[in-house]
């Protein structure tokens, strides 16, 4: 999407030292501007750039990508953005830092039942999308983005507020995983347990051929030579 690659990029670059939970690279790509929204966030890559496609022929504007950076941001931090649960570490700490009226439980099940109306209808009231929306009003107030409003729960883009939310994205951080490794380095411990494993099944078979028992008392003294404690026994 070359025709929205530079603006894109250019707010990512701007946010990413300030809200360090928003994946480090992108992912680009155009969507049918017919579809429902104008923009999506489709998950993380393997390498753990953002999925994003915005209307093919538009340049969006920059509240819409700020919007689609909180769902990564979301993803990134171990947040789960293509639902709604309410022990969502990350929608939990928006939705206290925004000091909601309504809690988290009782919006999930509004939306829900708001949602059989079809997706338009539901989209404001989705506590994900109330969360991208207060954002991208963060950074771009002036262009009315907010579509989902706030005070449907009890909340409020009012100076108080804002700040406390402000707060709280710039206090998220990526999710810590499994460190990374190459296919090469997985096969060389790959084939250290196989042969750690066979080796430990030889041996065991040589002491079973050995002895077709092990006698009381070599089982008492083995007891007694650890203390009575075979916790640590191999």
């Amino acid at each position: 999407m070359a025709h929205a690659d530079d603006l894109i990029r250019e707010i990512h670059a701007e946010l990413l030292p300030i809200y360090p939970a928003i994946p480090t690279c992108l992912d680009l790509a155009d969507e049918d501007p017919t579809d429902f929204g104008n923009a999506h966030y489709w998950g993380l890559t393997t390498g753990g750039c953002a999925r994003l496609t915005f209307d093919s022929g538009k340049t969006p504007p920059r509240g819409y990508v700020v919007h689609e950076l909180c769902h990564a941001a979301h993803d990134n931090a171990g947040g789960t953005p293509f639902g709604m649960f309410p022990d969502d570490p990350v929608l939990v700490g928006y939705w206290r830092a925004m000091r909601y009226t309504t809690t988290l439980e009782a919006a999930i099940a509004q939306a829900r039942g708001i949602e059989r109306q079809g997706a338009s209808a539901a989209w404001p009231y989705y506590p994900g999308e109330q969360m991208a929306d207060a954002f991208a009003w963060l950074r771009f107030p002036a262009q009315g983005w907010g579509g989902a409003d706030p005070g449907i729960y009890g909340g409020s883009y009012d100076n108080d507020h804002l700040i406390s939310v402000d707060e709280f994205f710039r206090g998220l951080r990526p999710e810590v995983t499994s460190m990374a490794i190459t296919q090469d380095e997985w096969q060389q411990i790959d084939d250290r347990i196989k042969h750690h494993i066979a080796d430990y099944a030889n041996r065991l078979q040589v002491e079973l051929q050995n002895s077709a028992y092990v006698p009381l008392a070599e089982v008492q003294r083995r007891i007694t030579k650890a203390g009575g404690d075979l916790s640590g026994a191999a």
